[in-house]
C-alpha cells in the first residue's frame, strides 16, 4: 500500500449507526467499501460458497427463492450453547476470508484510481483481530436500547433475537475503548453528521 493512502476501519455494534455514518462520508465525496454488502453478494453469488455452505450447513441456509434463510441461519448460529458458537465460527471461517480479499482488491483498484482516504465499513474489525489493517478506527457508539429500537424497526425482528446476536460481538464499550475516534449516536441526525463531519476534519 502507497505510504500516503489512509484506510479507515468503521465499526460499531447491531444498531449502532455504522451505515447512516458511511452514508454521510460518502455524501463528503469518499468511498466507502461495505463488507456487510459484500458479504450478501457472496452468499447469493459464489457459487463454491453456496455449495461449502449447504454441505455444512444443509439445504435449509437458503431459501426456495434462492436467498439465504435468515431465521434457519440465527437460530443454529446464534445460541447460547457450545454447537451453536462452533457453527457461527464455521461459519465465519467460511465467509469472512472471501470477504476480506474482496475488500482487498477494491482498496487496490480504488488506490489505482487515486483515492487516498479510503473507509471500509464493518461489524467485526475487532472480532476478526483485522485492527492492525487500518490507519484509523472509528467507533459509531449507541446506547444498548436506543439500538435495538432502531433494529427492531429495520428488521422487523424482536428484542430476544437482537440480544442473541449482540451476544456473539464485542462488547459496544469494548469497540469504544479499541477504537482511534468514536462518534456518538444517541441524539438526532444532524448531532450525528456534525460529529461525523468532525472525525472526518481531524482524519482528512
Amino acid at each position: 500500500m502507497e505510504n500516503n493512502v489512509k484506510i479507515v476501519g468503521i465499526t460499531g455494534g447491531i444498531g449502532s449507526g455504522k451505515s447512516t455514518v458511511s452514508k454521510f462520508i460518502e455524501e463528503k465525496g469518499y468511498k466507502v467499501i461495505n463488507s456487510d454488502k459484500k458479504a450478501k453478494k457472496l452468499y447469493l453469488e459464489n457459487e463454491e460458497l453456496k455449495k461449502n455452505l449447504i454441505k455444512e450447513f444443509g439445504s435449509d441456509f437458503y431459501l426456495a427463492d434462492g436467498n439465504i434463510n435468515k431465521s434457519y441461519i440465527e437460530s443454529i448460529v446464534f445460541g447460547e450453547d457450545e454447537a451453536s458458537k462452533e457453527k457461527l465460527a464455521k461459519l465465519n471461517r467460511l465467509v469472512h476470508p472471501l470477504v476480506i480479499q474482496d475488500n482487498i482488491d477494491e482498496i487496490d483498484r480504488l488506490v489505482e484510481d487515486g483515492e487516498k482516504l479510503i473507509f471500509v465499513e464493518s461489524a467485526l474489525i475487532f472480532e476478526i483481530n483485522m485492527e492492525e489493517a487500518y490507519d484509523y478506527i472509528i467507533c459509531v457508539f449507541s446506547d444498548q436500547e436506543k439500538a435495538i429500537e432502531r433494529v427492531i424497526s429495520r428488521d422487523n425482528t424482536n428484542k430476544e433475537q437482537i440480544l442473541k446476536r449482540m451476544q456473539n460481538q464485542l462488547s459496544p464499550q469494548e469497540k469504544k475503548k479499541k477504537s482511534d475516534f468514536v462518534i456518538n449516536n444517541n441524539s438526532t441526525l444532524e448531532e450525528l453528521k456534525k460529529a461525523t463531519d468532525f472525525v472526518l476534519d481531524l482524519i482528512g
